[in-house]
């Protein structure tokens, strides 16, 4: 069995390298920078995604896909 927990929620589309927001939700917003593929659940469907980079600005993290 796989534990999973939720490390954020993407908001929108940010620019035009294909970043995504992110809010994350985790107590450790840094855990994004770590984890190399999250699962999203994209119109009740669950999909993996492998996280090519993160970087933060303000209060949201910009991942790219």
């Amino acid at each position: 069995m796989t534990d999973r927990f939720r490390v954020g929620v993407i908001t929108s589309s940010h620019g035009i390298k294909g970043e995504a927001k992110v809010y994350p939700t985790s107590d450790d917003s840094n855990r994004l920078k770590k984890i190399k593929k999250v699962y999203a659940n994209i119109k009740g469907v669950e999909t993996v995604l492998d996280i090519e980079s993160v970087r933060f600005q303000k209060n949201m993290a910009l991942v790219k896909f």
